[in-house]
């Protein structure tokens, strides 16, 4: 709508300024109105050319090969599960024998029954039983624990009857006396 239609008409200046107010509202609204509606034809014209593009690529696709793939990788992602979690145990399994007081760690895992063997919650269910028939059928693996109190009969290095004789680690008179003379 035009001023020069209104005053023509003979409206009053006031009352042409009111109507052209009231349009500028309406035709603002509606511009609002273009402009979303050619901001959301805009939107789903690129959301259509994406999905047409997707659709596309998935005509060109095998689907016999992803599926073949996905099976592929399950697969590794199960073996290299399996394979974490015998390094975990072979790691808790270390760490427990490592308590055990033997001259040789590697032998003593080859002769234990890993099949017996339960690792659960951090412990390593039926270890103790196995080293236990270990040491009495296999004793020269283990380390002897003395007790410091105890005596052993062999050492006489502090018995005051007796001569030292080199058995309890302390060297005779003679044995000193030749190291003296040959110089060892």
């Amino acid at each position: 709508m035009k001023r020069e239609f209104l005053e023509e008409l003979g409206l009053e200046q006031e009352v042409v300024e009111k109507i052209m107010a009231e349009n500028g509202k309406d035709v603002q609204a509606e511009q609002a109105k273009t402009t979303a509606a050619e901001t959301k034809a805009t939107k789903l014209e690129t959301q259509l050319t994406s999905a047409n593009e997707t659709i596309k690529s998935y005509k060109d696709m095998d689907i016999e090969k992803i599926k073949e793939s996905a099976t592929e990788w399950e697969t590794k992602a199960g073996d290299l599960e399996k394979e974490l979690t015998q390094v975990r145990n072979e790691a808790l399994l270390d760490k427990e024998l490592s308590t055990v007081n033997t001259h040789d760690m590697e032998t003593l895992k080859k002769l234990l029954n890993h099949e017996e063997l339960i690792f659960k919650d951090g412990e390593v269910v039926g270890l103790k039983e196995q080293i236990a028939g270990l040491r009495e059928s296999k004793a020269y693996l283990f380390k002897e624990t003395k007790d410091p109190e105890t005596k052993d009969p062999e050492d006489n290095r502090f018995d005051v009857y007796k001569a030292p004789d080199g058995a309890g680690g302390a060297k005779s008179v003679v044995e000193t006396q030749l190291d003296t003379i040959f110089n060892i």
